[in-house]
């Protein structure tokens, strides 16, 4: 019954919001959002940014955020909470609307406004969502119902892939014509020049006290989907069997970083001997300083693959995750080699190849016919401003 009241007043506040359809869009106005006014780390991050940078107060900048001390103080920005009463407005009223997660569902169309849906994740891993088999059948009408209001005012959705832009023309019922194929704009920190990479690096281990001289080993679980998911699963890393194997291999000194999703941050795991950096604010600047991954399923490692370091998916749940949230891309296809047990995780890190490991890295990038260069964010942002200009 709970998904129908929500249905039922999504569809009330989208009436009640064409009460702001009496202003005018205002043509230099753009609002930011990344999951729906929860953080500050995404692609529109790097977007605005950009655009602050490049085209000053040209533009009217609008953020939908809960804590705006989460934007530097730096950036005049205005901020308004999400689903209040001035985020409705500038819902009604802003040429350009971009978030990470589509657009918020009690926004309906209006003629010349363009919503950019950048989306949170590249390549072409889990499922999930619509194809998950633990939603009842209410909660998977609902995410049906949100998915065509959500599709009905979004204008354009970047794509990190040929393979992305494949599947989401479906998912997200979007015509392909309104696909960018660019990369992601949060992934061009990748491609950055190696000082200000290493500047990023030393950011990180100021933070955390860190030797620059040490290895840094990240692991970074995906998001399970569901509180009952796999509880019979022990999915906890032995960090100390990791870090032994890894010096072993590499002969360095190892610090072991540990960062849980964000859907779980009030009820993370604990890892004896592991740094908790899931309360930093920017994974990509957590990955430019890793120089070795552990995760699993969460498209974070398409992220990484562009640093070209080792990465490997510790996967104790695999035949569970594949039945439960199913996989676009088959596991044996990814650039990484998985584990399912700490001694299988242990080995591959052992018999690593640096050789064979970026071959294989290129070999996936090629397979799903990346679109990243490191020019994403510019050529969006050369590209809605055109967009304005015309219209």
């Amino acid at each position: 019954m709970i998904w129908y009241i929500k249905l039922a007043i999504i569809y009330c506040v989208r009436i009640g919001i064409r009460v702001f359809y009496l202003f005018p869009i205002k043509k230099n106005r753009i609002l930011f959002s990344e999951y729906e006014g929860k953080t500050y780390k995404c692609s529109p991050k790097y977007i605005f940014e950009y655009m602050y940078r490049n085209w000053g107060d040209s533009y009217e900048y609008v953020w939908c955020i809960k804590d705006k001390t989460l934007i530097p103080a730096e950036y005049s920005v205005k901020c308004v909470k999400p689903l209040s009463l001035r985020h409705l407005y500038y819902l009604a009223t802003s040429k350009i609307m971009m978030a990470n997660i589509g657009i918020v569902p009690i926004a309906p169309p209006r003629k010349d406004r363009i919503f950019v849906n950048t989306w949170h994740g590249g390549g072409a891993y889990k499922k999930g969502g619509l194809s998950a088999t633990y939603y009842s059948k209410p909660h998977m009408f609902y995410f049906k119902t949100l998915r065509h209001l959500r599709a009905k005012s979004t204008t354009y959705l970047i794509s990190s892939c040929r393979r992305f832009s494949e599947i989401f023309a479906d998912l997200f019922i979007i015509n392909p014509d309104r696909i960018l194929p660019i990369g992601m704009p949060r992934n061009d920190v990748f491609f950055l020049p190696a000082n200000e990479q290493a500047a990023v690096r030393e950011k990180i281990c100021r933070q955390y006290g860190i030797d620059e001289n040490a290895m840094i080993v990240l692991y970074a679980p995906t998001y399970r989907g569901h509180e009952h998911y796999c509880q019979h699963i022990d999915w906890t890393l032995d960090a100390d069997a990791v870090c032994t194997a890894v010096k072993k291999r590499f002969g360095k000194q190892i610090v072991f970083l540990y960062r849980c999703h964000m859907n779980v941050f009030n009820d993370r795991q604990s890892i004896s001997h592991a740094i908790d950096a899931s309360d930093y604010p920017n994974m990509q600047e957590l990955l430019l300083a890793t120089d070795l991954l552990i995760s699993d399923y969460s498209s974070l490692i398409w992220d990484f693959s562009f640093t070209y370091r080792p990465g490997f998916l510790y996967t104790p749940d695999l035949e569970e995750y594949i039945r439960v949230t199913k996989l676009h891309t088959p596991i044996n296809q990814w650039q990484y080699p998985y584990a399912k047990t700490i001694d299988e995780l242990c080995f591959q890190i052992l018999r690593y190849d640096e050789e064979a490991a970026i071959a294989r890295i290129k070999a996936h990038h090629q397979q799903l016919g990346s679109f990243e260069n490191g020019t994403a964010t510019k050529t969006l942002c050369e590209f809605l401003q055109s967009q304005m200009s015309d219209k």
